[in-house]
């Protein structure tokens, strides 16, 4: 998922969503008072069962259906070239978010978005508690990270659509590059654990 707002109006906001649907981080969205338009990511075939759900739950701010990709990362391409479409003269902030974290709070909407307005961008990010070994053999290793150092970049993140469709047309420019999204943000939110993450295994 993903929403936004502009730079010159904050209280105007949009939101992406790639996945089939989640109802719970829509509700999340929708609730915000910053967030005017949710914009979702699906595959064609979900769009009635997204709108659906919409409806049923009173997803009023549900704006436009963009059509998914064969990955997360071409959906949100998707997405994001869509935005430009509509919106790229006016450049707002987009904040994506991914439907399997369905525990966003209000809390962690607005973080993003105070932290977008203060300095830019914003990633939400969680402190690592855990150790980490370097092993360049995967059997042995004689060099740990200092925990203290590294964070884990999970969603919302905030960027303006001017610099996403940027970060995607480097992208296409240089396709050995591994993420197109800029997560070596200047700034960084850094809300609770609860951006629990749901995983589908294939069979």
């Amino acid at each position: 998922m993903a929403s936004a707002c502009t730079p010159t109006a904050p209280n105007n906001s949009w939101r992406l969503q790639a996945s089939r649907s989640s109802p719970t981080p829509c509700k999340a969205f929708q609730r915000h008072p910053e967030i005017d338009r949710i914009y979702v990511v699906c595959n064609p075939e979900w769009n009635e069962f997204v709108k659906t759900t919409a409806r049923n739950g009173r997803i009023s701010k549900l704006h436009t259906l963009f059509p998914a990709g064969e990955t997360s990362i071409d959906s949100l391409r998707n997405g994001i070239a869509g935005l430009h479409a509509e919106l790229g003269e006016q450049n707002p902030a987009v904040l994506t978010h991914e439907a399997v974290r369905p525990l966003v709070t209000d809390e962690i909407i607005s973080l993003n978005l105070n932290t977008f307005r203060t300095h830019g961008n914003a990633v939400t990010a969680v402190r690592s508690q855990e150790a980490y070994m370097v092993s360049p053999d995967g059997i042995s290793s004689g060099k740990c990270i200092p925990r203290e150092l590294l964070y884990r970049a999970q969603t919302p993140i905030t960027f303006s659509l001017d610099d996403l469709t940027e970060a995607f047309r480097r992208a296409k420019t240089n396709p050995n590059q591994p993420q197109p999204i800029p997560v070596h943000s200047d700034y960084g939110s850094f809300p609770s654990e609860k951006t629990l993450h749901l995983t589908r295994f294939r069979t």
